[in-house]
């Protein structure tokens, strides 16, 4: 078992990206779901603030196609389902990602996905309308 993590989004408390990073703190670490990237902890010391997730050793979906080549149609096909498995669960959830793109999806190993960068995702409220 690979035991190594990755830090992401670290930020000084008076930086204009710490709302953003403190946002996606907020939302990722209620978030259990095979395709969604794993939140581990919190970083705030100093400071400084951030998280540490999952790491991935195969990089980004986007790095892939860049290097290697595009997914041919049967991995395609895998990747589109676990994303939009990922979809329903955050839709259940009322969380919306906000930016989903190659650069987003983790390759965790052959075969497997994983969303992350929840940076832009918003949380949204249940309002009931009323017609009169």
């Amino acid at each position: 078992m690979d035991s190594r993590v990755s830090i992401d989004s670290l930020a000084y408390k008076g930086d204009n990206v710490y709302s953003d990073i403190r946002n996606e703190v907020l939302i990722i670490r209620s978030l259990m779901h095979d395709h969604i990237i794993l939140y581990y902890n919190e970083i705030d010391m100093e400071g400084l603030y951030g998280y540490s997730m999952e790491f991935c050793k195969e990089g980004s979906l986007h790095h892939h196609i860049h290097s290697i080549g595009p997914l041919d149609e049967d991995e395609l096909k895998i990747l589109m389902r676990q994303m939009l498995s990922v979809l329903e669960y955050l839709a259940e959830r009322h969380i919306v990602h906000r930016d989903i793109k190659t650069a987003n999806i983790l390759i965790a190993k052959k075969h497997y996905y994983k969303l992350c960068d929840f940076g832009s995702s918003v949380e949204l409220g249940v309002f009931i309308l009323y017609l009169s």
